[in-house]
């Protein structure tokens, strides 16, 4: 099957200002050289704790960022730097769903402005979306409401409506269940699973749960502090990580009590580091080697890769 995205080298650099009057001014990467395919029909999960770069990495897509370097190809076709009516085109067919989707609508007007539509175009388009209302779960009622007068799952359907409206083929899921009830969360996360099989839909899921990343998608690529440290199968990376940080990942689905997890907040604390491995600062595991020299990513087979210098032996977990 032919991949319908792939980025090559991309990375994301933001200016840091220093002293009195933003003098010494130097810059941290967000994202530093990550590449990897997506398949057309299949969902890639990008999971990460705060401060990875998986957002980054799911705006640079969308070009509601500008990539410092590397390329963003769809299709096949190089889409880093088109503007105007290409961009146009490329939006008609790549969208978002957003994590908080109320802050996404005019809370000022009910129903849809149709500003291009007179006549019979206003009302075969109001019909087509009234009918995509009913695919995703609610009513052609709710057409005319508010943003505030659906519930919080409610408006995420809308928001799934808003951009299946148009067609895509692919979709940035930027946490699109995490600010829901875990009961709304399944529904919302099995309604995607369905349009994607209804529409031959291509995903983008980010995400911080490796426990929902692992249901939803079919390949997993872990971030650190910018890095891609592993990407392959998601049954493989669940069952068996082969970098610290999916490991610990694990660990916080499988652990009730999240404070004692050492990775949590020091992505950001460590950046002052520019050598070695971006996680040995962190990592239990950590020899002299990986504080001098970065690894690179370590073909295991099947499409696993992973970039530790020393990978972390399989463990039966299911």
């Amino acid at each position: 099957m032919s991949n319908i995205l792939t980025i090559q080298g991309l990375s994301k650099e933001f200016p840091i200002k220093k002293g009195w009057f933003g003098q010494g001014k130097e810059s941290f990467r967000a994202v530093d050289d990550v590449g990897f395919t997506v398949e057309r029909g299949k969902t890639l999960g990008l999971i990460g704790e705060s401060g990875s770069g998986k957002s980054t990495i799911g705006r640079m897509i969308l070009r509601l960022m500008e990539p410092t370097e590397g390329k963003i190809y769809f299709h096949d076709k190089d889409i880093t730097d088109v503007k105007n009516a290409s961009l146009r085109t490329y939006y008609s067919k790549v969208q978002i769903i957003f994590q908080d989707s109320a802050s996404t609508f005019n809370h000022d007007v009910s129903g849809i402005k149709w500003n291009r539509y007179d006549g019979r175009r206003k009302k075969k388009q109001i019909l087509k979306f009234v009918k995509m209302l009913e695919r995703v779960g609610l009513k052609a009622e709710h057409f005319n409401r508010y943003p505030h007068e659906f519930s919080g799952g409610q408006r995420q359907r809308l928001g799934i409506a808003r951009a299946l409206v148009l067609k895509p083929e692919l979709i940035v899921l930027d946490e699109p269940t995490s600010a829901l009830d875990v009961s709304v969360q399944a529904q919302i996360l099995n309604l995607l699973l369905d349009l994607q099989e209804e529409f031959e839909l291509t995903y983008v899921f980010i995400g911080h749960d490796l426990g929902v990343i692992h249901f939803f998608c079919d390949q997993i690529a872990v971030l650190y502090r910018g890095k891609l440290v592993e990407i392959g199968d998601a049954k493989n990376i669940y069952v068996a990580p082969k970098h610290p940080v999916s490991e610990l990942l694990l660990e916080s689905v499988l652990t009730l009590d999240k404070r004692d997890l050492p990775m949590r907040g020091r992505a950001a604390e460590n950046r002052a580091s520019t050598q070695g491995c971006v996680f040995s600062a962190t990592c239990t595991y950590a020899r002299k080697e990986c504080f001098a020299s970065v690894p690179p990513l370590i073909h295991e087979g099947d499409g696993h890769y992973h970039a530790c210098f020393y990978p972390l032996q399989a463990k039966k977990l299911s």
